[in-house]
């Protein structure tokens, strides 16, 4: 390799360490603010709302056994004074 050949090879390796250095210093240095990109995200069906309980008041053994029935019932009243309720002791 003639001395010519040597001071190309030369210049040509200080041009790729000066690129190399060059692009390492933009990308640390002077590199605009990364992207954030979100992924889409599908939001969760809503949660069915429970039926209203409902406060049924009966009067008669029929209508007692359709409030059982009823999942929508949340409470039985029994009217006043339909049945008549004797103590434990007494049976």
């Amino acid at each position: 390799m003639t001395r010519m050949h040597a001071r190309v090879v030369d210049v040509a390796l200080t041009i790729v360490g000066l690129s190399l250095a060059a692009a390492l210093v933009w990308i640390v240095w002077l590199a605009p603010e990364p992207v954030v990109v979100q992924a889409w995200v599908t939001p969760d069906p809503p949660t069915p709302t429970p039926p209203t309980s409902a406060s049924v008041t009966v009067t008669s053994i029929p209508k007692l056994l359709d409030a059982l029935a009823d999942n929508a019932v949340a409470e039985i009243v029994v009217a006043d004074g339909t049945y008549r309720v004797s103590p434990a002791a007494s049976q």
